[in-house]
């Protein structure tokens, strides 16, 4: 999938991410923010397998790229409300209909080392985006997630997942 002239319009100027170990989450609410990280493998941001989602976005047109996010944990292994590593969250606060309108993630590491984070790259009531060169490993549930769109229009490409539950998870998605 190219990047299309109405995606190169939307994106703002990248936020670059200087290597470190960056302890916390992080919620992004601010539209067409581009967040770059300037070593995939030397910008992590660090859960510290305390209870939470790693980075968690809520406004359409975001992009994330170039960085590590691990150690996000649930309270429990059926806790679906944590231990999300990355996530792109347009369910909003009624919890129906699609809150995100355009979504990019591409060269991004989700990894957990316990036994409770849940998911690694996850869309849920976002379309027009896409996952490429992506990897996951470690998690309870699934590596990478779609879901709820009822036509997604997602595209995920180069991506690695292993010693997840599940490699590929989807829900309530379909369409192209």
């Amino acid at each position: 999938m190219l990047e299309t002239s109405l995606q190169a319009r939307l994106r703002r100027p990248p936020i670059l991410i200087a290597p470190g170990v960056y302890a916390g989450s992080v919620v992004v609410r601010t539209p067409r923010l581009h967040l770059r990280g300037m070593n995939r493998n030397k910008v992590i941001i660090d859960g510290r397998h305390r209870v939470g989602n790693g980075i968690t976005v809520f406004s359409s047109g975001v992009w994330l790229e170039n960085l590590t996010v691990r150690n996000f944990d649930r309270r429990t292994r059926e806790d679906a409300a944590d231990g999300n590593e990355i996530w792109w969250e347009g369910a909003g606060p009624k919890g129906s209909g699609i809150g995100i309108h355009g979504w990019w993630g591409q060269y991004l590491t989700a990894y957990d080392t316990g036994l409770l984070g849940g998911y690694g790259e996850y869309t849920s009531h976002a379309v027009d985006g896409f996952f490429k060169h992506i990897f996951a490993s470690g998690m309870n549930d699934s590596g990478v997630y779609v879901g709820g769109c009822r036509d997604c229009h997602v595209l995920v490409q180069d991506a690695l997942m292993e010693r997840n539950a599940l490699g590929w998870s989807s829900t309530n998605a379909g369409g192209t």
